[in-house]
């Protein structure tokens, strides 16, 4: 039996859910913000990203050149990839 003290559970936001949601579909895949906006969500990725990682979420950043959905070419995106979570 595992003893959780509820305290320090913290609660994942609907918008962190959406994209956990969309990472979990595939896990070997880094993500950027055109990604996620092609699967429908759109927002302040960055930023959720940020949480989630506070809350114990491991993420691997790269930094490349992205096609966003119109076919523009930005560089420096980053793109971030799901590695696992830190249980305390």
């Amino acid at each position: 039996m595992i003893n959780i003290d509820i305290s320090t559970v913290a609660k994942v936001q609907p918008f962190e859910q959406k994209v956990l949601a969309v990472v979990n579909t595939q896990l070997n895949k880094h993500w950027s913000k055109y990604d996620f906006e092609r699967c429908g969500i759109k927002g302040n990725i960055a930023s959720s990203i940020h949480r989630l990682k506070s809350k114990g979420a491991i993420f691997e950043k790269v930094i490349c050149d992205e096609m966003d959905n119109s076919g523009l070419l930005h560089k420096r995106i980053a793109s971030y990839r799901l590695v696992g979570w830190v249980w305390c």
